[in-house]
């Protein structure tokens, strides 16, 4: 994530994975994103942080 996205801080690096999250209603108040990870989604960029 940081050679993909070198100018971002860490924690904008957080959100973007946060954000990239595949929503899932199993995982719902089980995890902080509720969903599970998915980490093309993120390096691919289709999510702002």
């Amino acid at each position: 994530m940081m050679a993909q996205f070198p100018m971002e801080s860490y924690q904008e690096l957080i959100a973007r994975l946060l954000a990239a999250t595949d929503k899932i209603p199993a995982l719902e108040g089980k995890t902080i994103s509720g969903g599970r990870l998915n980490v093309a989604k993120a390096l691919a960029g289709t999510v702002a942080p």
